[in-house]
């Protein structure tokens, strides 16, 4: 969007990205009216009709202002509006891209869901989401989903990039979660479903940024967007560096290996 054009005392045109400009003109012209009223009073002749020359003057300019301040009011409005639909369309990216996350996610989670004595009950044919989510995360090797969830899901917990650890105990990546805590993790799990979380939270708030609201609810909801948004991108660096120390520590560990089996020769 194009900036905001505006003609200040000089005749001058400028382009603002703030009205500080418009209201100190605005502020300094009417504390010199109100100097011009009060000594136009002690004057007479031509020197009184000079004075209110500039009066009118200088209230014909302030009334230019009061219109370039409604207009300013306009071209924010404006402006946050369209910022409000580039950020809808920009979770709607971002949910897209996260299909698969939220397919691995959503089968973790949904297998913690069942207790260990009910597992087994499930002994129907993967669903149609679970289908999907066992193509997407295994596409290296196509692999038998089983006669049922259980045996399912175990298949696929041999594939490293949807195997998770039940739990994090012995966890040795040092995260700090959104309630501020400093967690220790042995998989990308907790960060995943955060992830996850606030997605869905961005995308239930797609339809408020394209509806037509007062100003300062659609600032007031921008401003919990950005906010959202942010820890979106903190997350996936947190994710990003949690994927390289783990290749860090298998190489680690391989190297170790192998002088352990040189050493044995």
């Amino acid at each position: 969007m194009s900036g905001f054009r505006w003609t200040d005392a000089t005749g001058t045109t400028v382009e603002l990205d703030e009205p500080h400009a418009i209201q100190a003109e605005a502020a300094e012209l009417t504390m010199r009216v109100d100097r011009l009223f009060r000594e136009v009073d002690l004057l007479t002749g031509e020197a009184k009709a000079q004075k209110r020359r500039e009066i009118r003057k200088a209230m014909e300019r302030l009334d230019h202002l009061r219109a370039d301040a409604e207009r300013w009011n306009s071209y924010v409005e404006m402006e946050t509006r369209e910022r409000a639909k580039v950020l809808a369309n920009h979770i709607r990216v971002i949910n897209e891209n996260a299909n698969t996350l939220r397919l691995v996610v959503g089968l973790h989670d949904e297998f913690e869901l069942v207790s260990a004595k009910d597992r087994d009950r499930l002994a129907g044919a993967p669903n149609l989401t679970q289908q999907r989510a066992a193509a997407l995360v295994t596409a290296i090797e196509a692999k038998d989903l089983g006669p049922s969830f259980a045996s399912a899901f175990e298949h696929l917990q041999r594939d490293p990039l949807f195997y998770r650890p039940e739990s994090d105990e012995g966890g040795w990546f040092e995260w700090v979660d959104s309630e501020g805590m400093l967690c220790r993790l042995a998989s990308p799990l907790a960060i995943e479903r955060e992830i996850i979380a606030i997605i869905g939270k961005l995308f239930s708030m797609i339809p408020k940024l394209e509806a037509i609201l007062p100003h300062f609810e659609t600032v007031e909801i921008i401003s919990s967007v950005d906010l959202l948004i942010k820890r979106v991108e903190i997350l996936e660096v947190d994710l990003g560096r949690f994927h390289q120390e783990s290749i860090m520590r298998d190489d680690k560990e391989w190297e170790c290996a192998k002088r352990e089996w040189q050493d044995a020769r």
